[in-house]
């Protein structure tokens, strides 16, 4: 819509405080050169509500420079290792469950939505049986309503419960 209708400047206002969206607009409008402009009373606080629109500024987005990669790179592998390093004894014991429990695979993969439509792969300890939406198709598990799901394994319920099945 920015390139369709040639839009140079947009008035930032969410109904909802949603940072999330904030930002990835802001990223939006950045990478296509339009300009982002706030309330001045709300400059602050940045998410507003109301239609009134008054005084406006502009948001300022600098780019990062070389250092601040670096920066946010190195913090990012520094943390990533120690991470895994403290958790691998976890890592490793989940796995072998997984394995002992069906012998099927130890990860699901699963493609999920970000915004503005992008897409990225989800790693997780895989807790249901091999290929389980194959016959039913993607669906809300009953475990998540309270219920008793039958493609869950055994391993997988207290994956679930514990929420290791979240460490990739």
């Amino acid at each position: 819509m920015l390139v369709e209708y040639n839009i140079d400047t947009v008035v930032l206002a969410f109904e909802h405080t949603d940072h999330a969206e904030f930002f990835g607009a802001l990223d939006a409008y950045f990478e296509h050169g339009v300009d982002a402009k706030v309330h001045r009373d709300h400059a602050d606080q940045v998410l507003t509500a109301g239609s009134d629109v008054g005084t406006l500024v502009d948001v300022d987005v600098e780019t990062w420079d070389i250092q601040d990669y670096v920066l946010k790179r190195g913090f990012d592998v520094a943390f990533s290792v120690v991470g895994l390093v403290l958790l691998s004894p976890v890592i490793l014991g989940v796995a072998v469950a997984i394995k002992l429990d069906d012998g099927g695979s130890v990860l699901y993969k699963q493609e999920r939505t970000a915004v503005f439509g992008e897409t990225f792969d989800v790693f997780k300890f895989r807790s249901m049986v091999e290929n389980a939406e194959e016959g039913t198709g993607a669906k809300i598990s009953d475990e998540d309503e309270g219920g008793v799901d039958p493609r869950v394994t055994r391993v997988g319920r207290v994956l679930r419960r514990t929420h290791l099945d979240e460490i990739p």
